[in-house]
């Protein structure tokens, strides 16, 4: 189903008409969403950044840099 999604947004000539109207510059997207970095391409902008708004997920320091909160490790 979110393949579909994502196909669906991308297929829409007037959603991406309108969005290149706005002429972005950059942009920024949640990690969870796949479909984000080709709209991006679709609609000419080059620079985004890939964030993660959950930094304790293992493993993510390898991508993010960002290291896991305190508050969550175990003492």
């Amino acid at each position: 189903q979110y393949a579909e999604q994502c196909r669906d947004v991308v297929l829409l000539p007037q959603l991406l008409d309108r969005l290149r109207a706005e002429k972005f510059d950059a942009a920024y997207v949640e990690s969870c969403n796949f479909c984000a970095p080709v709209l991006f391409h679709l609609l000419g902008i080059n620079k985004f950044a890939i964030t993660e708004s959950v930094a304790i997920n293992d493993g993510w320091f390898f991508y993010s840099q960002t290291p896991s909160n305190p508050a969550y490790v175990p003492s």
